[in-house]
């Protein structure tokens, strides 16, 4: 009896031990490529870059992607392909994304009348380590374009 008590202490701490050292990942998009234009609809091939700052390996399950240029949602990528990082690593998973090509058409004066072409990424991205699975939400902004520079 002993024993499976200690066994369950020891289970306990561990699994807190795991949420308060895990370091949420970080996403950027790298890289964009046009891989099918139709009528209504355009697919992009997103690369996006997933940080993995911890000291022990995270897996990744799945991750739904939501894109943005500036300000204006403009489709959404999912993946449900799982990929390991390493620890204090970052790996490269590419995600086909699906275009309203209404929704840039709408936007495309605003976009031409823009001085940067900025881009948001909101990732909700399901990963884990060990015993451990986490569903968390994470978002970067960038710069695609800037014609002051």
């Amino acid at each position: 009896m002993k024993k499976i008590l200690l066994i369950l202490l020891l289970l306990i701490s561990a699994c807190s031990t795991i949420n308060q050292d895990f370091i949420e990942p970080e996403v950027a998009v790298v890289n964009v490529n046009v891989s099918d234009v139709s009528l209504f609809r355009t697919k992009l091939k997103v690369a996006v870059e997933i940080d993995n700052e911890n000291d022990f390996p995270l897996n990744i399950d799945n991750s739904i992607h939501k894109l943005y240029i500036n300000g204006e949602y403009i489709g959404k990528g999912i993946s449900g392909k799982n990929i390991k990082i390493e620890p204090y690593s970052k790996e490269t998973q590419e995600i086909n994304f699906s275009v309203q090509n209404l929704s840039i058409f709408k936007n495309i004066q605003n976009l031409a009348e823009s001085s940067n072409l900025n881009y948001k990424i909101e990732s909700n991205i399901t990963a884990g380590s060990g015993w451990g699975r986490r569903k968390f939400s994470v978002e970067k902004s960038g710069v695609v374009l800037d014609m002051n520079s």
